[in-house]
């Protein structure tokens, strides 16, 4: 009897190996591949079905080929990105005002390149980022930052 209310479904295990056969054969990223076994899973419910195997997810499999595509498509760009556009201003900065290894204070240098306008957040994950890349020093638990030696010669 139809209610019109999502019903239970017990997913068999066949559906969680179809999942894992989509990432490694066919290059369904993890997180597309488990979005599109819940949206399966809705759509099951609302159909009042009491299970859901593999051989029912091939509009599932068509749902997550079709994220890929639009994910490739949509791709932020690096540098329209909050993070790239404060490494960019960082980076500049630095090259401009502080060579030959001079070591500037970390706030002096959220200040010079207005980083309120992007947020505390935005500056000390981008300075963490490129420390981690090699691009810049951090000293004093990051209250000093220079340039990496290679890039101050």
């Amino acid at each position: 009897m139809d209610t019109g209310r999502p019903s239970l479904i017990n997913l068999r295990s066949s559906v969680f190996d179809e999942r894992d056969r989509w990432v490694k054969e066919l290059g369904i990223g993890p997180r597309v591949a488990e979005l599109s076994i819940r949206v399966a899973t809705i759509c099951g419910s609302i159909d009042a079905r009491r299970e859901l195997t593999a051989a029912d997810l091939g509009p599932a499999l068509e749902f997550a080929k079709y994220q890929m595509r639009v994910r490739e498509l949509l791709q932020p760009n690096p540098g329209e990105n909050d993070d790239a556009k404060m490494g960019h201003a960082i980076r500049n900065w630095l090259a401009k005002n502080a060579t030959g290894g001079k070591w500037i204070s970390r706030r002096d240098l959220f200040r010079a390149i207005s980083a309120h306008r992007l947020g505390a957040a935005v500056f000390d994950r981008a300075l963490r980022t490129m420390n981690f890349n090699g691009e810049l020093e951090l000293l004093k638990e990051g209250t000093l930052v220079r340039l990496a030696a290679s890039r101050h010669c």
